[in-house]
C-alpha cells in the first residue's frame, strides 16, 4: 500500500502517542483494581460495623432484661410492680412490643407485659439456655396489621442458688429500621439484615419494600456460609454494588450485609478518567493537527513544487525551476540542488545542441565536398574513358551515384549509421518502376553501423544493375523479392536473400567481372561478410550475410 507523506506523519504521531496511551491504560487498570479491592474491604468493614451495632442493640436490651429480672428476684419489685414496669417499657417505648419472664423449669410466667410474650419461643429459649447466651429468633408477624417482630431470648441466673430465668422480648422491626437509618449511609449504599432463614428483618433503604421478603435464591446460601466475604452483585433494586457479608453463624443468628454502590465508589475515578481521557484526546488532536500542518506546509508543499517542476521537465520545459532557497530546510536544499543541476544540464544540452549543429554543418559540408569530389572523379573518368566503350563509363558513373546515395543516408544520421530498410530502399530506388510492384521487401528493421551502410548499398546496386541489364528487371514481368532475417547473437547477424523471377533464362557468366568482385569485397571484413550468388535458370539468387556488431534490433 502506498502511503502519502501526511499519512506517514500521522503514523509516526500515532506511534509516538502509543506509549502514553499504553501507560494511561495500565495506570487506569491498576487504579481500578486497587479501588475495587478498597471497595470490597470497605463493604466488609461496613458489614462488621452494622453487626456490631446490632450486637449493641441486643446487648442493651439483654442488660435491661437481666436488671429487671434481678430486681424482681431481690424483692425490689412485687409481681404487680414488675408487670407495671414491663407494661411501661412495652407501651411507651418503641424498641420492643412485649417482654416476659418465665421459669424454664416449670414454664410459669413470673412477670410479663401485654401480648403473648412467650408464645412460640420454646425452641428459642432452649437454644439460649444451651448456649448460655442471647439467642435471636426468626422474623414474626401475626397478621398484615400487626407489627413485624424479631424475638430475642436472654438466659439469666439469679442468686447463689443458681435459679434460672428466661427473658423474652420482641424487638419491633420498624424501630430497628429507624435505628439503622440513622447511620446515614452514603448515596447508593445499602444495608440488609436477615434472620437465619434468609428473611429480611431490616433494610436500608426501601425497608417497606424488602422487610419480610427472602434474600434472592442466588445469594441465600451466603446466610449459612462458613466465613465472611465480599462479592459484586446486582441488587434487587437494580443497583450494582459490592457487598460485604457476615453469615448468621458468625453473628448470633443474624445475616448482615453492607452494599457499596460501585457507581458512587468509582465516581471520582471516572471523573478523573474522563478528564485525563479528554486531555489525552485534546493532546492527540493537537499532535495530529501539528502533524497535518507540518506535513502540509513544511513537507507537502515543497514536494508538490518539486513534482510540478519535474513534470515540466518531462514535458520539455527545461527552464522550469522550483525557486526555493537552500537555507530553510532539507527539502529546500534538495530543491536548490536540483535547480542547480538542471541549470547545468540545460547549459550542457545547449552546448551539445550547438556542437551537434556544428557537426551537422560540418557533415553537410563534408558531404557537399565529397559529392564535388565524386563529380570531379566522374569528369576525370569521362575524359579518361573517352576512347573506351560508353557502357563502361556509364557503369562507373552509376557506381559513383550509388556511393553518393549511401553518403546521404549517413549524413542524415550524423554518420552514426542507417536503418536496414531505408538502406535497401535507397539502393534499389533508381530501378523501381512507377507502380513500385517490381520489388517486394520483407523482414525486421535493424540499425546498420556506418561501416556496413556503404558496402550493402554498393552490393545491392550491383545486383540491381545486373538484373536490369541481364536479369529479371530486363523484362516488364520481371520481379525481385528481397527478404532478410535477423539472427540473435552474439553478435546479431543479418541474412539477406535476393531472389529474381519472371526474367529471361539465366546462364552463369564465363568469367567474374569487377561487379562480382566488388560485392564480395565491399563489406568490412570485421563484420564476417558472406556473399553467395546462384545463377539459377529461372532467376538469380543471392545471399548476403554479415554481423551487426555495432547495432541492435530496432523493432
Amino acid at each position: 500500500m502506498r502511503l502519502t507523506i501526511r499519512q506517514r506523519l500521522f503514523l509516526l504521531t500515532a506511534a509516538a502517542l502509543t506509549p502514553a496511551l499504553v501507560a494511561f491504560g495500565i495506570t487506569e487498570y491498576q487504579l481500578r483494581q486497587e479501588r475495587t479491592a478498597d471497595i470490597h474491604a470497605q463493604a466488609l468493614r461496613q458489614a462488621r460495623l452494622a453487626s456490631s451495632e446490632m450486637r449493641r442493640i441486643v446487648d442493651s436490651l439483654a442488660d435491661l432484661l437481666r436488671a429487671t429480672a434481678t430486681a424482681h428476684h431481690a424483692g425490689l419489685f412485687t409481681s404487680a410492680e414488675c408487670r407495671a414496669f414491663v407494661d411501661i417499657v412495652a407501651n411507651q417505648g418503641e424498641q420492643v412490643a412485649s417482654i416476659a419472664f418465665f421459669d424454664p423449669d416449670t414454664g410459669e410466667k413470673e412477670c410479663d407485659g401485654p401480648g403473648d410474650g412467650i408464645a412460640g419461643v420454646d425452641a428459642l429459649a432452649r437454644e439460649a439456655l444451651a448456649k448460655k447466651d442471647v439467642a435471636i429468633g426468626r422474623y414474626r408477624r401475626s397478621d398484615a396489621t400487626a407489627p413485624a417482630l424479631l424475638p430475642v431470648a436472654v438466659p439469666h441466673t439469679i442468686g447463689t442458688d443458681g435459679r434460672r430465668v428466661i427473658a423474652v422480648a420482641h424487638i419491633r422491626l420498624d424501630w430497628l429500621g429507624k435505628e439503622l437509618q440513622a447511620r446515614a449511609l452514603a448515596p447508593g449504599d445499602a444495608l440488609t439484615i436477615a434472620d437465619r432463614d434468609g428473611v429480611i428483618v431490616a433494610r436500608v433503604p426501601l425497608a417497606e419494600r424488602f422487610v419480610g421478603t427472602r434474600i434472592p435464591p442466588p445469594y441465600v446460601d451466603l446466610v449459612a456460609a462458613d466465613a465472611s466475604g465480599s462479592l459484586e452483585v446486582r441488587s434487587q433494586d437494580g443497583t450494582l454494588r459490592v457487598i460485604g457479608y457476615l453469615p448468621a453463624t458468625m453473628t448470633n443468628g443474624l445475616y448482615v450485609s453492607a452494599g457499596v454502590s460501585t457507581e458512587r465508589a468509582f465516581a471520582a475515578i471516572n471523573r478523573a478518567t474522563a478528564t485525563s481521557a479528554a486531555a489525552m484526546l485534546a493532546g492527540a488532536a493537537l499532535a495530529f493537527g501539528i502533524a497535518w500542518l507540518v506535513g502540509q506546509r513544511v513537507i507537502q508543499r515543497p514536494i508538490d513544487r518539486l513534482l510540478t517542476v519535474s513534470g515540466a521537465w518531462r514535458t520539455g520545459d527545461l527552464g522550469a525551476r522550483t525557486g526555493m532557497g537552500g537555507d530553510h530546510g532539507e527539502f529546500e536544499t534538495l530543491a536548490a540542488a536540483l535547480d542547480g543541476m538542471m541549470a547545468a544540464l540545460q547549459q550542457r544540452d545547449i552546448e551539445r545542441q550547438q556542437a551537434s549543429e556544428q557537426r551537422t554543418l560540418l557533415a553537410r559540408e563534408l558531404s557537399h565536398r565529397a559529392k564535388n569530389t565524386l563529380a570531379l572523379v566522374q569528369a576525370i573518368a569521362s575524359q579518361t574513358f573517352a576512347g573506351a566503350a560508353p557502357e563502361q563509363s556509364a557503369r562507373f558513373a552509376e557506381r559513383l551515384v550509388a556511393l553518393a546515395g549511401s553518403f546521404d543516408l549517413l549524413v542524415a544520421s550524423n554518420w552514426t549509421g542507417a536503418g536496414l530498410h531505408e538502406t535497401i530502399e535507397a539502393a534499389v530506388r533508381p530501378h523501381r518502376s512507377g507502380d513500385g510492384v517490381r520489388f517486394s521487401f520483407g523482414g525486421p528493421d535493424a540499425a546498420l553501423p556506418a561501416q556496413s551502410v556503404v558496402g550493402l548499398s554498393l552490393a545491392l546496386h550491383e545486383l540491381a544493375t545486373n538484373a536490369a541489364k541481364y536479369g529479371a528487371l530486363r523484362l516488364p514481368a520481371g520481379r525481385v523479392a528481397i527478404r532478410w532475417t535477423l539472427h540473435d547473437g552474439p553478435p546479431p547477424r543479418i541474412v539477406l536473400n535476393w531472389v529474381e523471377s519472371g526474367g529471361p533464362p539465366v546462364a552463369p557468366p564465363s568469367r567474374k567481372g569487377f561487379g562480382s568482385k566488388l560485392m564480395r569485397r565491399i563489406l568490412p571484413s570485421n563484420l564476417n561478410p558472406v556473399v553467395e550468388i546462384d545463377y539459377a535458370p529461372d532467376g538469380v539468387r543471392a545471399t548476403i550475410a554479415f554481423d551487426l556488431s555495432e547495432a541492435g534490433h530496432a523493432a
